[in-house]
């Protein structure tokens, strides 16, 4: 099915659920990037399984993939063109560098309003861990 909404880059988002245990046949365009987001129930791909809240990336290159679904399982296939540039996903942020992940922690910590705030939440802001690269180089 195709939406009729605006995009910018071809995209495809499948939400499944399945009510029994069952494999799901897909055909897939091979110039596509996909993953599968597990929301509930269990995903098994070959040998590997995944559970909520996890992401089986595909990668590019697949023109068919077979998802065996446990019952009462829910998933969502994404994917669509590669993006064909290094992007860097640290926590909730997600950048074309190191420096600019490393810039939008400080921005976030310092209570930028670039991020703006969630109306009626009175509670702190959550923080993120430090970052991994800036631990590496300091030891």
């Amino acid at each position: 099915h195709e939406a009729p909404t605006l995009a910018f880059s071809p995209l495809v988002g499948a939400d499944m659920l399945a009510d029994a245990e069952t494999t799901v046949h897909l055909d897939l365009y091979k110039g596509f990037e996909y993953g599968v987001l597990v929301l509930e129930g269990s995903l098994r791909i070959g040998q590997d399984t995944f559970s909520p809240n996890e992401l089986a990336y595909l990668g590019c290159g697949l023109d068919a993939i077979a998802l065996e679904l446990d019952d009462d399982t829910r998933v969502l296939l994404l994917g669509g063109e590669p993006l064909n540039e290094e992007i860097f996903i640290w926590w909730n942020f997600v950048g074309h560098s190191k420096a600019e992940i490393a810039q939008a922690q400080q921005e976030w910590e310092a209570g930028d309003t670039r991020f703006g705030d969630v109306p009626e939440f009175d509670g702190d802001r959550l923080m993120p861990p430090p970052i991994p690269w800036r631990m590496m180089s300091d030891t």
